[in-house]
């Protein structure tokens, strides 16, 4: 008797721990998806798409896969454990530790390579700044920056000197009602003390 308890027991647990692997498994296929196919994507998903739309699609088929690894592994570990088959929990197995396997890999990678990403990803973004922020047809790059520096609370992509060489003024038009004729010289969403003679509000 108290030994069919205890395997109840563990038979539930484990269920409950591939309910998780599941969810996991569903919300990374959805986010993939969601990122790829959905045109507002959000401030975060559409800078990372500033930076090439290549890396997007990379970044999400990546996430795709991941997903479908960590639901075949919920499966099969749903099924040896209902089954209580050792092919199934064989298999679970092995799919666990192929999926911490790819795991391990892609931090190391991140790890090594984090840097020279860095420093391109960061390039990139100060060139589309320079050249696109505020430029009409460009709204959603824009809007993603003004996010990020509001949030943040931080002004361009290295420093405020990028927007100095911007090719678009639109942005840097007074505010009305001002005598001086001031002009800003970072958009509104950076810190105020950058814009010295304007009235933000």
């Amino acid at each position: 008797m108290c030994s069919k308890m205890r395997k109840m027991l563990v038979k539930g647990s484990l269920l409950l721990l591939h309910t998780f692997y599941w969810t996991c498994g569903l919300f990374l296929i959805y986010l993939s998806l969601w990122c790829i196919l959905y045109p507002t994507r959000g401030a975060v998903v559409s800078l990372v798409a500033a930076a090439g739309e290549d890396l997007l699609r990379l970044i999400c088929f990546c996430q795709f896969l991941s997903g479908c690894l960590v639901l075949a592994v919920g499966v099969s570990g749903v099924l040896g454990t209902i089954r209580e088959s050792k092919g199934c929990m064989a298999l679970f197995i092995s799919l666990l530790l192929l999926l911490l396997t790819i795991e391990g890999i892609f931090c190391l990678f991140l790890l090594l390579y984090q840097p020279s990403i860095t420093t391109s990803v960061r390039a990139v973004l100060q060139q589309r700044l320079i050249q696109d922020y505020g430029r009409e047809g460009y709204e959603a790059f824009t809007e993603s920056i003004d996010y990020t520096q509001y949030q943040l609370s931080c002004c361009g992509v290295v420093s405020p000197s990028d927007y100095q060489n911007s090719v678009t003024t639109r942005w840097r038009v007074s505010v009305p009602h001002q005598t001086s004729g001031a002009r800003l010289e970072v958009p509104r969403t950076c810190c105020r003390l950058l814009n010295t003679g304007v009235i933000l509000f």
